[in-house]
């Protein structure tokens, strides 16, 4: 795989942590509009990264794989848990229905 596509799914994957961390972080006060609330000592979080890389063998699986066992290793209060998807489409079926149903 080359550079610019591990650099595209490192960026990819760590925006997708950026924006469910966002989502989980609730209410800030005014001066930390733009910082990631800290999770409080003993408490922890999880993940679910749906991405239909997940869902074919080769080089894409074991890259998305690797990044998610990187996160999971460097914040051990984050977990992060990979599920294939099928298709860009039906991801974002998924995910309309997970917002439905209040568990985006």
């Amino acid at each position: 795989m080359s550079r610019t596509n591990r650099l595209l799914a490192g960026v990819a994957l760590a925006t997708a942590v950026g924006l469910a961390l966002t989502a989980c972080a609730g209410d800030k006060p005014a001066n930390t509009a733009n910082a990631l609330a800290e999770l409080p000592a003993g408490e922890s979080v999880e993940i679910v990264f749906e991405s239909y890389n997940l869902s074919s063998a080769g080089i894409w699986a074991d890259t998305i794989q690797t990044l998610i066992d990187q996160v999971n290793t460097d914040h051990p209060n984050i977990k992060v848990v990979g599920q294939p998807g099928d298709s860009a489409a039906g991801i974002a079926q998924s995910v309309q229905k997970q917002l439905l149903a209040g568990q985006a």
